[in-house]
């Protein structure tokens, strides 16, 4: 008991740590500290960091799988910021941090939706997606935001497809979290008019659907190399 105790507080303080670390790491790459120093070292150094500390607080499936959504989600960046342009940053190509920050994101992720004191809430859940569905009408009707009427139309398959979990809500708001934190200090911008076809704000409230593909994509890519882990996302897991 001792030993899930410590385990149980590990999880908590790089739960709570990961927002701070954000701030610091995007903040580190912000166009204000860019006016100093242009590298993103700082930024890499404390997101490479903080990742193998994480490491070390996920179990061995999520830890597996955390190492898996590095170089699966640096394919991804690339494909949608340099080849297809959705978004831009500041220094026009990819930093070692976003990777990082990925899994991270995953990882927090994972960790949130296993908490004693929120798995057992189901109204939590009611209550995020009630939320999040209304943000989604919120930025549609007033912003005009196209693109996150399209991603919200995916993620309502999704939910179709998949079920209803609480990690999608927690994904919804940690992700918001850092595309707020990102555009507002001018580490990458979204394109106004996504694929010259969707208007978009900057950050689009949809974004996060990316990263519900994104999870869902590697507990596929963990079953397809024979390794079954213990995460429930959805029904069909």
């Amino acid at each position: 008991m001792l030993l899930n105790n410590f385990s149980l507080l590990s999880r908590c303080l790089f739960i709570t740590g990961f927002f701070p670390l954000v701030a610091l790491v995007l903040g580190a790459d912000s166009l204000w500290y860019a006016e100093a120093n242009s590298e993103q070292s700082i930024a890499n150094l404390l997101a490479a960091i903080y990742f193998l500390g994480l490491l070390t607080v996920l179990d061995s499936q999520e830890r597996i799988m955390a190492i898996i959504f590095v170089p699966f989600s640096a394919l991804a960046e690339y494909i949608f910021s340099s080849i297809l342009e959705v978004y831009t940053y500041r220094l026009e190509t990819v930093p070692l941090y976003v990777p990082l920050g990925h899994a991270i994101l995953f990882g927090t992720g994972l960790m949130l939706a296993k908490l004693p004191a929120i798995a057992v809430r189901d109204k939590l859940q009611t209550i995020l997606f009630t939320i999040q569905a209304l943000i989604f009408a919120g930025v549609i009707i007033f912003w005009q935001d196209i693109f996150t009427a399209v991603l919200g139309i995916l993620f309502g398959l999704v939910i179709w497809w998949r079920g209803c979990r609480l990690i999608y809500p927690i994904m919804c708001f940690l992700v918001l979290y850092i595309e707020l934190l990102g555009t507002n200090f001018g580490c990458w911008t979204w394109q106004a008019n996504t694929f010259n076809i969707f208007h978009t704000t900057n950050p689009p409230f949809g974004a996060f659907v990316f990263y519900v593909f994104g999870d869902i994509t590697i507990l596929k890519m963990a079953r397809f190399f024979q390794f079954k882990p213990n995460v429930t996302l959805s029904n069909q897991d």
